[in-house]
């Protein structure tokens, strides 16, 4: 019944537009790429990679075009969903570009991800992670 209720609250609070955090640890190793555009793009392996293990916390944004940026590198979808996947206890920091337009596939997918694995979730409204969205929809500075 937890799980369903933090599943519906996540669904509904990412719908309304708001962002999440969630931290990830792993110690696979990332490989870096360049894409056709010559930006760089994490590509984690199986295990996933880009957590901070420091922290404990993974920051995770999605742009309105479908990017994904784990931790400040670029990543591609897959390699973002395995390194979600792969950790445990940990929480994720979430922003959405956009929040009051309809999300990318690429922001629900994550989103699921993050579900699926059971990881603590908090949405922000800023692409620096400075602020967190209560569950009422107020949002304050993260501490």
């Amino acid at each position: 019944m937890k799980k369903l209720v933090f599943s519906a609250f996540a669904s509904t609070v990412f719908l309304l537009g708001c962002q999440a955090e969630t931290p990830v640890e792993s110690t696979a190793p990332a490989e870096i790429s360049t894409s056709s555009t010559e930006q760089p793009v994490l590509q984690a392996d199986a295990s996933g990679s880009a957590a901070n293990e420091e922290t404990g916390i993974i920051e995770v944004a999605v742009f309105r075009d479908g990017r994904v940026e784990v931790d400040g590198n670029k990543l591609d979808l897959e390699a973002a969903i395995v390194t979600l996947k792969a950790t445990s206890d940990e929480t994720v920091y979430y922003y959405r570009e956009a929040p009051q337009e309809e999300p990318h596939p690429n922001a629900m997918k994550l989103i699921e991800a993050v579900i699926e694995s059971g990881l603590s979730l908090t949405f922000s409204s800023e692409p620096d992670f400075s602020t967190v969205v209560t569950p009422d929809g107020e949002i304050l500075p993260r501490n």
